[in-house]
């Protein structure tokens, strides 16, 4: 009928695309701002007394060389198990008189994630389970080297520790389980350690 006039959705259309275009630049917004990261702890140990050593100077040699892909991780920890080895040969063992050096060797320091069967479906939407586990590593070699470059004595340790995450664990939360990892593992490789330069290195303390 040539006497009806259609009537177009124009008002329609400008909101659809005011909508879109909104949604377009909200978007980008939203992914350029991650959310903010705990700042972690400093795991140190001046706390803790030194362990006097009667040679010149103490080496510390990194053997171990991170692969940089799964399942290792120490490499995404913002305290791994290297560096925190590394501190703990700085701010444990001391040099005193002698001819000898002390040479200590990190032959192992890794982090393995193993991610951990869930419960799926409807069932496991109200289920919050651990998600996965961490299990660290770290393996050292302390020498005594004589003028001559030969080794004289030497204690050697080996620590383990496992943690695990839920998971519904946030960054920041994973980032805190796997400082408590590297945390832990120094502990029980402090009290290793001790023990075997208690045993094998006492002619060797000051």
């Amino acid at each position: 009928m040539p006497g009806i006039k259609k009537k177009k959705p124009a008002k329609r259309v400008g909101l659809l695309a005011g909508f879109f275009m909104g949604l377009s630049l909200a978007l980008p917004g939203a992914c350029a701002t991650p959310p903010p990261s705990d700042r972690q702890p400093e795991l140190t140990f001046n706390h803790l007394a030194p362990i006097r050593l009667g040679v010149d100077r103490i080496e510390i040699v990194h053997a171990y060389a991170p692969p940089l892909r799964a399942p290792n991780v120490e490499h995404l920890l913002s305290t791994p198990p290297m560096d925190a080895a590394k501190r703990w040969a700085e701010e444990r063992l001391r040099a005193s008189v002698g001819p000898a050096t002390a040479r200590f060797t990190i032959r192992d320091a890794k982090v393995i994630e193993e991610k951990l069967p869930t419960t799926g479906g409807f069932l496991g939407y109200f289920t919050v389970e651990q998600g996965a586990r961490y299990d660290a590593t770290l393996d050292v070699l302390l020498e005594i080297i004589d003028g001559k470059g030969k080794r004289i004595a030497f204690a050697e340790a080996a620590a383990h520790y496992s943690q695990t995450v839920p998971e519904d664990a946030s960054i920041n939360e994973r980032e805190n389980y796997w400082f408590q990892l590297t945390e832990n593992l120094l502990k029980t490789f402090d009290q290793e350690m001790g023990a075997a330069i208690q045993s094998h290195l006492a002619g060797f303390l000051r």
